[in-house]
């Protein structure tokens, strides 16, 4: 039984460490994205603004 309790939270810990990087890559890169395409609004908006004085 702790044999297998052991393999159990053994596996569990693999996984965590696999998947919750690449989640967290993903989510970060989501939120670089986003950012991006945010500041691009926001420059465009300036661009206009500049134009409009």
């Amino acid at each position: 039984m702790v044999k297998n309790k052991d393999e159990h939270d053994a596996n569990r810990f693999y996984w965590s460490v696999i998947i919750i990087p690449a989640c967290h890559v993903h989510w970060r890169g989501a939120t670089n994205s986003d950012a991006f395409s945010h500041l691009t609004i926001e420059l465009q908006d300036n661009e206009i603004t500049n134009y409009k004085d």
